[in-house]
């Protein structure tokens, strides 16, 4: 609906469309699969139980939700739509992948991990192998676009966005940081814990509105900072905190990520070769073409040698 009243000259009515059909859409398809009508509730204590979660959880939604539209506002009220463009362009970029990640495994990991929660020695185990994973899937992809932003910019948008590839330069690590950071919130949740799940996102989302406002007068690239200062400064604290009451240690997180990070190093080291010495004068659509080849390679390359022919059979075994 959106493109098609994008194609027609709607304009910004497109993106208003967009916003509404979606849920809309979604719920609707929902409901009628669920085949689910309303009826007289039941006040027993497992309904008391679910309401005192989601009261917690339908908080920090709305916290996130404030900390992720919060930036546009303050570019869009302090300098218009000159800084908004390239900000929300690159925003959108960095956050479409974390999102292509991390939503759904956070739906099957959540009650995966939340079968271990009487049982630490597994429940160590398989948060490790989760930590790992998406450590792994994300950290070389996302560190790579410090090198190649413009190709990806250039491709999408053209080369008149030049300054939204500045701004995805700087928020490409948040992604890769964003990526392992979500795991606090699917193990407090497991673990039932929806109430110190949402003061960790009361914190992580003040530390983000703080970041904002220090960025605010460099424009899009001192939000841009912020943002990637806030997630930096909250991820060690995050781990800790999401950690505490189980066996798992914050030297047990630090030694699951370091080969993934290596390999992310080694990813962004063959990326900046092939564009600096081998790719220079290509078009971009090859020259992004050939860099995410090359990642690819080296990710499945570095999965072989780190873990070996059973490690993904082992990754994939049911809790």
């Amino acid at each position: 609906v959106a493109v098609f009243l994008a194609w027609n000259g709607a304009g910004y009515w497109a993106l208003v469309a967009r916003a509404l059909v979606d849920p809309l859409i979604y719920s609707s398809v929902a409901w009628v699969s669920a085949a689910w009508w309303p009826r007289h509730a039941e006040w027993g204590d497992a309904t008391k139980t679910l309401l005192r979660f989601g009261r917690y959880y339908l908080g920090s939604s709305i916290l996130y939700a404030l900390a992720r539209q919060a930036d546009n506002v303050l570019i869009g009220w302090r300098y218009g739509s000159a800084e908004l463009g390239p900000y929300a362009l690159a925003y959108r970029l960095f956050f479409l992948p974390v999102q292509q990640i991390t939503w759904p495994l956070g739906h099957v990991m959540v009650p995966a991990l939340s079968r271990l929660r009487n049982d630490p020695v597994r429940l160590k185990r398989w948060y490790l192998k989760l930590l790992r994973l998406v450590t792994f899937a994300a950290f070389p992809p996302f560190l790579s676009l410090v090198i190649c932003a413009d190709d990806v910019i250039r491709v999408v948008a053209g080369p008149q966005w030049g300054k939204a590839a500045d701004i995805l330069r700087l928020l490409a690590p948040v992604g890769a940081v964003l990526t392992a950071y979500s795991t606090c919130d699917w193990l407090l949740r497991a673990r039932g814990l929806a109430d110190r799940s949402f003061w960790l996102t009361v914190i992580s989302t003040a530390v983000c509105l703080l970041g904002y406002i220090l960025g605010l007068p460099w424009g899009a690239i001192g939000v841009a900072s912020g943002l990637a200062a806030a997630h930096l400064i909250m991820v060690l604290p995050g781990f800790i905190y999401a950690t505490k009451g189980t066996t798992i240690r914050l030297t047990d997180s630090v030694r699951a990520v370091l080969p993934c990070a290596g390999l992310a190093i080694l990813a962004v080291g063959a990326a900046w070769v092939l564009k600096s010495h081998v790719a220079g004068d290509w078009h971009p659509i090859v020259r992004l073409l050939a860099t995410g080849a090359t990642i690819a390679v080296i990710m499945a390359c570095g999965w072989f040698v780190l873990y070996g022919r059973s490690g993904f059979k082992e990754l994939l075994k049911s809790p």
